[in-house]
């Protein structure tokens, strides 16, 4: 996944205030794929992207207004198959960094948007 960001302003990088530390943002990530791990194990899957379609499809659980949100933004967008079972990786890779069981409908909204950011780029 690629997405694009804003340059930095120059009065933000002469800016004393502390940053995240790379250790801090390490420290995330590991975490968010420990959860991911955690859920794929028993299928033998490392990591969301990897995530077999009918896996994704018959094997993983998704709240009701999931469900309703993946159906209106497929259906707003005119998403094929392989794009809604994308989105639903990504949607995946937000709520294990959310820390959140499943994907919410405010996960997959962030899903969404980085694909519209990737297809405008």
């Amino acid at each position: 996944m690629q997405v694009r960001v804003n340059p930095v302003p120059q009065a933000q990088l002469l800016n004393s205030a502390p940053n995240e530390s790379s250790a801090q943002v390490r420290e995330r990530v590991v975490a968010t794929r420990a959860r991911s791990q955690a859920r794929l194990g028993k299928f033998s899957i490392a990591c969301n992207a990897q995530i077999p379609t009918q896996i994704l499809k018959n094997e993983l659980d998704y709240p009701a207004r999931t469900r309703a949100a993946l159906e209106q933004l497929a259906t707003r967008r005119g998403l094929s198959a392989r794009a809604i079972h994308r989105l639903l990786r990504v949607a995946w890779t937000v709520a294990d960094q959310q820390e959140h069981t499943a994907p919410t409908a405010d996960d997959l909204a962030i899903a969404g948007h980085l694909r519209q950011n990737l297809e405008s780029s």
